[in-house]
């Protein structure tokens, strides 16, 4: 197999070693799907984000080569502070943990941030002593530590080498950048949290595993607090006065697998061409 060859699969686990080694020869790079499994309203499955996570890694090697781990499902989030609970309609003094909202049916499998930055490191390592020159991280999660800590690794290990790792958001778009002062990460496609977005990808990767008729009936209001769902401008700190998702970014209204496939085909674009960049910067050629 050769640099234009088509590798029968990306995905590293199906890959038998000397197909592996085949495709590392010619660009040693490997994408890293991850994010915790949380809850996503009563209509979307608990591991939208990494599920989404895995669907951009995968559409990016596609496009450029590289191989894809299987999904790193865990993650961190934090104590949501005083301010942010008030815009999401709580009173502002109650312990809530990332979207373990007291009307969640299940609680986020959260993992302590000074244990997810060793599991990472330990896998950055791994990776790299395997022969990975170029490892890409794809955050599926917003949480604000949670991205601080993958960006914290992926300069760490660029700095002393031997392999660089980049991090992406598994929402980036063209133009994107980083949204300062946020109390949740906000980067590229305004995607917000169980919101149209990810119901629309879901959908596009299974449309059997979104059940809208779980929320109520479109005429009634969709409460941040009682159903999980909190659109973009939440986030971003300008929440509506009732704490209600905004008809734009409300599920019942905007979501659809066509849709689901343009967002997807927006961040794989985007993230193909800075990777692609990357690789070609190491000489390495990207796939055709």
């Amino acid at each position: 197999m050769h640099a234009g060859t088509q590798i029968r699969d990306r995905r590293l686990e199906w890959l038998r070693p000397a197909e592996i080694v085949e495709e590392m020869k010619a660009r040693p790079l490997i994408f890293v799907p991850i994010a915790p499994l949380e809850y996503h309203g009563p209509h979307l499955p608990l591991g939208t984000d990494v599920l989404i996570a895995q669907s951009v890694a995968l559409r990016v090697a596609d496009r450029i080569g590289g191989l894809v781990l299987p999904p790193v499902s865990y993650g961190t989030d934090m104590v949501r502070p005083p301010g942010l609970l008030r815009g999401l309609g709580f009173r502002g003094d109650e312990y809530i943990l990332g979207m373990d909202f007291p009307s969640s049916l299940l609680k986020g499998l959260y993992l302590p941030e000074e244990y997810v930055a060793l599991q990472v490191r330990a896998l950055l390592t791994a990776l790299s002593e395997q022969g990975f020159r170029l490892i890409v991280l794809i955050n599926g999660h917003g949480g604000v530590n949670h991205i601080a800590l993958l960006d914290r690794l992926s300069a760490e290990f660029t700095a002393r080498g031997p392999a660089r790792v980049l991090n992406f958001i598994a929402w980036a778009s063209d133009g994107d950048k980083p949204q300062q002062g946020l109390e949740e990460g906000s980067y590229g496609l305004e995607v917000g949290h169980a919101d149209a977005i990810e119901a629309a990808r879901i959908m596009a990767l299974n449309p059997a595993a979104v059940d809208l008729s779980a929320l109520p009936p479109p005429g009634e209001p969709l409460h941040n607090t009682q159903w999980a769902v909190v659109d973009y401008l939440t986030w971003r700190g300008q929440p509506t006065a009732d704490h209600t998702v905004r008809e734009k970014y409300d599920p019942r209204f905007g979501a659809s697998a066509e849709e689901g496939e343009k967002t997807f085909e927006l961040s794989a674009s985007h993230i193909a061409q800075q990777v692609g960049a990357a690789l070609t910067a190491m000489g390495y050629s990207p796939r055709a």
